[in-house]
C-alpha cells in the first residue's frame, strides 16, 4: 500500500527518553524542523504510515547540536610531531595536535607510504599513532596528514629504533689476582642496538689482538685472553661498547703476583764491634705485587760456608744488628725478601771481619829511639 505520511520524532538529550512528534504532515523524505531549542543536542527517528497503520521506527540518528553552522577552517598543526627514539622491542606513541573545522580526517604515513593500524586515534584534537614492539623496520620518517573541506596540513618526524649499549661484567672477574704464568680470560656480555662496536684498553691505551693478548667479539659477548700472564700485565683493562645511541664502559682490574725480587744492594755494615755488626740493605724493586711478609737474614763464617739463619726481619726494616759473633772472624751475610707467594733469590755481601775498630788506642811500644841529631832537630822512632 502507498505511504500516506511520515511520522518524524525527536528526543532532547537532556530529557529522559521522551520522544516528541513533529506536528506537521510530512509526505516526502526531507523535512525542515523549526522552533528547536538553541544549542540543544537532538536525536531523530522516523516511521512510515499507510492505510494499514504505522510501521516500525527507523534507527535513531546520533545527537545533533542545534546551532548556527561555523565557517569551514582548514586544518592547522597546533603541536607538531617530534623526532623520537625508542628501544628495540619497546612501544612508542607518536602524537600531534590538529585544529580545523569541520573536524579533519587523519591519515598516517611512513616513508611516504600509507599506514593502517587499529592503534591510531583522533580524540580531543590529538592524533595518536601507536607503534608496538618496535624493530629495525620501524625506523623511518613518519607523517600525519589532516584533511577537511577547507584544506589540509601535514607534520613529520623521524623515529630511530636504538638502545644505548650496556655491559655486564661478572663480579668474579671484575678484580682478579693471578699467579705469574696463569691464564686470564674474562668474558663480558654486551647489548645495544644497533649492535655496538667493541674496543679494549690497557691503562687507557688502545689494545689490539696480537701475539701477547687475543681479543674475541661474538654476537653478545667479548673476551680478552692472555694465556700466560706476566708481572707487566698488571693493569686496569677497560672494555668499551659504542653505537649511535651512546657508549658504555667497564673496568677489569688484573693483578699478577709472584715472589719478590731480591733486596737491592750492596749490603753495607755499620756498628762493627768485637761480637756484633749491623747489616743494612735496601727494599726490592719488585715486591711481586704483594706486601712483603719479612726479610730472612743469614750468616756464615767465610772459611766454612755453612749458612745459618741470623734473624727474621720485619718488612718495615732494612737493617739488623747481628750479635753473638766471634771476634776477629771473617763473616759473609745474605738477605732474602719474602711475600705470600714465595722467597726471592739472595743478596750476598762481601766478607767482613768482626772486630773492635773504635775506642782509645793502646800506648805505642818502645823503646823510643832518637837519631839524626843536628843543632836544632832530631828524628824519633817507635813501634806500634
Amino acid at each position: 500500500a502507498p505511504i500516506i505520511r511520515y511520522i518524524l520524532e525527536f528526543h532532547d538529550k537532556e530529557e529522559f527518553m521522551e520522544w516528541h512528534e513533529v506536528k506537521e504532515t510530512i509526505t516526502v523524505t526531507t523535512h525542515k524542523v523549526t522552533n528547536m531549542k538553541h544549542d540543544a543536542e537532538i536525536m531523530f527517528r522516523v516511521a512510515a504510515e499507510n492505510e494499514v497503520g504505522r510501521g516500525p521506527n527507523s534507527n535513531s540518528t546520533k545527537y545533533v547540536r542545534i546551532s548556527t553552522p561555523v565557517a569551514a577552517e582548514p586544518p592547522v598543526i597546533q603541536e607538531p610531531l617530534k623526532d623520537s627514539s625508542v628501544g628495540l622491542g619497546k612501544s612508542i606513541t607518536l602524537q600531534c595536535v590538529v585544529g580545523g573545522t569541520p573536524l579533519p580526517e587523519i591519515k598516517w604515513f611512513r616513508n611516504g607510504k600509507p599506514l593502517k593500524s587499529k592503534k591510531q586515534t583522533f580524540e580531543n584534537r590529538v592524533a595518536s599513532f601507536l607503534i608496538p614492539d618496535c624493530n629495525e623496520s620501524a625506523t623511518g620518517s613518519y607523517s600525519c596528514k589532516a584533511t577537511n573541506s577547507a584544506g589540509s596540513a601535514e607534520t613529520s618526524c623521524k623515529l630511530v629504533v636504538q638502545d644505548i649499549p650496556t655491559l655486564v661484567v661478572p663480579e668474579a672477574v671484575q678484580t682478579q689476582r693471578l699467579n705469574i704464568a696463569a691464564q686470564w680470560k674474562p668474558e663480558v656480555a654486551f647489548s645495544g642496538f644497533p649492535r655496538p662496536e667493541i674496543s679494549w684498553e690497557k691503562n687507557g691505551q688502545a689494545l689490539t689482538s696480537g701475539q701477547k693478548c687475543k681479543i674475541f667479539v661474538d654476537e653478545k659477548t667479548t673476551t680478552i685472553a692472555i694465556y700466560s700472564v706476566e708481572r707487566a700485565d698488571t693493569a686496569i683493562y677497560t672494555v668499551r661498547a659504542t653505537n649511535t645511541a651512546g657508549s658504555a664502559s667497564a673496568d677489569l682490574t688484573l693483578r699478577v703476583i709472584d715472589k719478590p725480587g731480591k733486596p737491592e744492594g750492596p749490603i753495607t755494615f755499620s756498628n762493627i764491634m768485637a761480637e756484633s755488626i749491623t747489616v743494612e740493605w735496601k727494599p726490592p724493586l719488585d715486591d711481586g705485587g704483594l706486601q712483603l711478609t719479612k726479610y730472612i737474614l743469614e750468616k756464615c763464617e767465610a772459611t766454612k760456608l755453612i749458612w745459618t739463619k741470623a734473624a727474621d726481619v720485619e718488612p718495615s726494616s732494612t737493617s739488623y744488628n747481628v750479635e753473638k759473633l766471634i771476634e776477629n772472624t771473617e763473616y759473609m751475610f745474605r738477605v732474602f725478601s719474602q711475600n705470600p707467594v714465595g722467597t726471592s733469590e739472595a743478596l750476598t755481601s762481601e766478607p767482613v771481619v768482626v772486630r773492635t775498630i773504635y775506642g782509645k788506642p793502646t800506648p805505642p811500644r818502645g823503646p823510643l829511639e832518637a837519631t839524626g841529631m843536628t843543632e836544632t832537630s832530631c828524628t824519633i822512632s817507635w813501634r806500634e
